[in-house]
């Protein structure tokens, strides 16, 4: 080999070294903080816009553009298509793009924008401010470390970084991405009745005070816990997916015929109306529509499961509501025999087995605690015989005499599936069940009286 050519790959593996050194040295400059750490600028301050201020949002990608807008109100699509937008996915892109620091900043942006993937732009995003200031933000490619894209403001020519998440959110979103999803939106304080109507019938509960009520298919108080759990994922509804625009008249998703309508009353009066219907082919989904839209959504089976209660569900499952304290005498007659207590000051006395005996304050407290409880589930409420429940000749009898002379009984009848058995109240014609750990404890033999 001639000295020449050595001499030539000689310098080209130099020139490659000192390459290497300026890229490695450009990536650690180009992470630098910008000023002080902790103040790095954001992208609004570097823009000059404000998430808050932006009323129009353009994106520009291959050709194609995603124009949404607002007045004042909620926001709407407006190219390629025409329509109610979801105005927290919008609001969230923009705050993505503008409401986050940069830890990169070139004032001037270089003569050749080519190592940054700014001479062909991949995404154009235009943000328009209340006052009429339009702001674009050119997106190029990706920093060595693929966590940042760079974007130049093409007003001012700087150039600095935005996360990988924030820009792939704009650029990976299309118009069904941005279609209002929303199903329900009623503040939670605000709703006063909820209507699940069902081609077996309808399931009614209402507010009652500082409670709810169940009032349809039959009147009884509601567990509450379960009634606010179903009113707070009403509170704020929203679909996986948009599935077609005007689409919710065809058979194929069966919102003709749904399998669940929803009605959401506000204290106003005024109601937010939705239906489910159809599964969708190969998906754990369910097409669903709004009242006043023929667009057609797409909610997981999950969700519909948490909407789709029974009266059985919703409904309060609580034996007896009252204080443990109220109580002035208890007696059990079961399985294990017959013992009976009652209350003498601040202590329990045997009335049997041993009159007038100490009472053992735990089994008494024990059997207060049962009694006062929730049963395992809610199974009949007014059934037309207590037979097949064992509840006509019970093997357990709770009788509660409370302060004042009031008396309170529970029965316990047959086992049901399970360990469990059939338990009623002498104040109510349901029939629950009650867990075997719960009827241990109010089975407790007259022995267990002895302190």
């Amino acid at each position: 080999m001639s000295v020449a050519k050595r001499a030539q790959q000689h310098s080209a593996l130099i020139a490659v070294g000192i390459l290497a050194v300026l890229a490695v040295w450009l990536w650690f400059d180009l992470k630098q903080p910008v000023k002080e750490p902790g103040e790095n600028p954001k992208v609004a301050d570097l823009a000059g816009i404000q998430p808050g201020d932006v009323v129009r949002l353009e994106v520009k990608k291959g050709g194609k553009s995603l124009v949404a807008a607002r007045e004042g109100g909620p926001w709407k699509l407006v190219e390629p298509v025409q329509g109610a937008a979801d105005s927290d996915e919008v609001k969230r892109l923009v705050d993505g793009l503008l409401d986050r620091q940069t830890d990169f900043l070139m004032e001037q942006a270089p003569k050749d924008l080519k190592p940054f993937g700014l001479d062909k732009p991949s995404l154009e995003v235009s943000l328009t401010a209340k006052s009429g200031d339009r702001r674009t933000l050119l997106v190029g490619g990706q920093d060595p470390g693929k966590t940042s894209y760079y974007v130049r403001d093409a007003a001012t020519g700087r150039i600095f970084l935005a996360s990988t998440s924030d820009v792939n959110a704009v650029k990976d979103k299309d118009a069904a991405g941005l279609r209002d999803r929303t199903l329900a939106s009623v503040p939670e304080s605000e709703i006063e009745r909820i209507r699940l109507e069902k081609p077996a019938g309808a399931v009614v509960v209402a507010r009652k005070g500082a409670d709810w009520e169940l009032v349809s298919p039959w009147q009884a108080p509601a567990d509450s816990g379960a009634v606010t759990s179903l009113a707070s994922r009403l509170a704020s509804l929203k679909a996986d997916r948009f599935v077609e625009a005007g689409g919710a008249g065809s058979p194929k998703y069966g919102l003709n015929v749904p399998r669940l309508r929803v009605v959401v009353t506000r204290r106003n009066g005024s109601e937010a109306v939705f239906r489910v219907g159809a599964k969708a082919k190969d998906l754990a989904q369910v097409y669903a529509a709004r009242a006043d839209s023929s667009d057609v959504l797409a909610l997981q089976e999950g969700t519909l499961t948490s909407l789709d209660k029974t009266a059985s569900d919703l409904r309060s499952k609580r034996l007896f509501d009252l204080a443990t304290d109220q109580a002035e005498r208890v007696a059990v007659s079961g399985p294990k025999g017959a013992w009976e207590a009652r209350r003498e000051g601040g202590a329990w006395k045997q009335v049997k087995p041993a009159a007038g005996k100490p009472a053992k304050a735990q089994t008494v407290d024990d059997v207060l605690f049962e009694i006062t409880g929730t049963a395992s589930k809610h199974v009949a409420e007014k059934p037309a015989s207590l037979a097949r429940y064992g509840l006509d000749n019970p093997v357990l009898t709770v009788t509660v005499t409370l302060k004042g002379g009031a008396v309170k009984q529970l029965l316990v009848g047959r086992p049901a599936s399970g360990d469990e058995r059939f338990v009623k109240t002498g104040d109510s014609p349901a029939v629950f069940t009650l867990s075997k750990f719960a009827f241990d404890r109010l089975n407790a033999a007259p022995s267990a009286l002895k302190e």
